[in-house]
């Protein structure tokens, strides 16, 4: 992330940091009609239930900042940067493909 975005980000945002205990949770991506892909990400209660504050407030729009990376070497360098900058709860996602059988 070029450092003018990340300004930007933390000028706009609000990061909420997670309590203590790591968490493993799989879920799936669903597929949305309209865009004619798989799209849809819903975040399980347990992931919610980790942050210090509720995310049930009508009132507030909650977002989150995904970035993906090419290299290991451009996810390390990131991970530094926002060690030393921004208090984040971190978060490891994967995709991966499942084979359906019948």
């Amino acid at each position: 992330m070029e450092k003018e975005d990340r300004e930007v980000i933390q000028k706009n945002l609000v990061f909420i940091n997670h309590k203590q205990g790591n968490l493993k949770v799989t879920g799936k991506l669903t597929y949305n009609n309209g865009d004619g892909m798989y799209t849809n990400l819903r975040l399980k209660k347990e992931i919610l239930q980790k942050f210090s504050m509720p995310l049930s407030d009508p009132n507030t729009t909650f977002m989150y900042v995904m970035q993906v990376f090419t290299t290991w070497e451009e996810l390390e360098k990131e991970i530094k940067t926002l060690k030393k900058q921004l208090s984040v709860a971190p978060f490891l996602f994967h995709i991966a493909k499942t084979s359906k059988t019948n």
